[in-house]
């Protein structure tokens, strides 16, 4: 499930952790259906941008049967995010995120490049269970996005889909996460999200879609340094399903799904600026994945925040 046709694109930012209850830290958290950092409640807005490269390391069929890309072959992404989420409420976030992308690819002797604007991603954020630094239980935040689709999609794209940067439906994102942090020196996340595509009429044959499911976890330690305001690392894994498509209720052969390793870093430059850095790697190998591709996802970011003091 490529980037950023898939939940995971805002996946690559859902990785990014940091403990909710530190104020230390700055951003916290994402989940499935984000696309920026959400906001600690010490800040009113927060604007985040930075690249994400993407490697295709192979693919799985549909027996889970894996293969590596041949010899000579290359494909390769690379993703510009701008993104932008402001406090509403005490509890309530909205957000927007604009992707900006450009492919290349070299398969079977047959080369493409391309690019464009993808699918624009808007969100609402709301804290249901709110922490502070002494309350035991986790923070509980539930996230709707609206995905956009004003990407190219796949069918109005060249022969190797190098200009392909959206997924042609709308979409909408629902998802929880549940978040802990121990005594500023230990975070953990939880998170689960569906997405729910509307139909495709490429070339005039209507395609239903399934849901789309994610569920993951990432946790970590996290230190106070004397020149720095803070730093995290966090380690997981994530899991991705969709059943298959189907036209006139007949099913499209089997369903897409991948497990992916996760890791990421953050550091608090001041109190307004964090630097991030993640990894989103598929698990190669058989049985971890079915009619998907395995990539590497290598993300760095910079943060900007506004306190609701500015």
């Amino acid at each position: 499930m490529r980037a950023p046709t898939f939940f995971v694109s805002s996946l690559t930012l859902a990785t990014i952790l940091l403990a909710p209850s530190v104020a230390r830290a700055a951003a916290c958290c994402g989940d499935g259906g984000s696309l920026g950092q959400r906001l600690t409640r010490f800040e009113r807005a927060a604007l985040t941008l930075g690249p994400t490269f993407t490697e295709r390391l192979g693919g799985w069929g549909p027996t889970s049967a894996y293969s590596g890309l041949r010899k000579g072959d290359h494909d390769r992404a690379l993703r510009l995010d701008v993104s932008w989420v402001l406090r509403v409420t005490s509890r309530l976030e909205l957000g927007v995120s604009v992707p900006v992308q450009a492919a290349f690819r070299s398969l079977g002797g047959t080369n493409d490049v391309g690019g464009g604007v993808g699918d624009v991603t808007a969100l609402a954020r709301f804290t249901a269970v709110a922490v502070d630094d002494t309350t035991p239980w986790p923070a509980l935040f539930v996230t709707s996005a609206v995905v956009v689709p004003t990407g190219r999609p796949q069918w109005l794209g060249s022969e190797l889909g190098a200009n392909v940067t959206g997924q042609g439906v709308p979409e909408l994102r629902t998802s929880a996460s549940l978040e802990k942090a121990w005594h500023e020196k230990w975070f953990a996340q939880v998170n689960g999200a569906v997405g729910l595509l509307g139909p495709s009429d490429a070339g005039g044959v209507p395609v239903a879609r399934r849901p789309r499911w994610s569920t993951g976890f990432v946790t970590g330690p996290i230190f106070t340094l004397d020149r720095f305001r803070g730093l995290a690392f966090g380690v997981g894994l994530a899991y991705e399903t969709e059943a298959a498509a189907s036209i006139a209720g007949s099913h499209l052969g089997p369903g897409r799904s991948k497990l992916s390793l996760l890791s990421s870093a953050s550091l608090d430059l001041t109190e307004r600026i964090s630097l991030v850095a993640a990894l989103r790697s598929a698990v190669p190998g058989s049985n971890t994945g079915t009619n998907e591709t395995a990539t590497i996802e290598v993300t760095t970011l910079a943060r900007f925040a506004i306190h609701v003091t500015d």
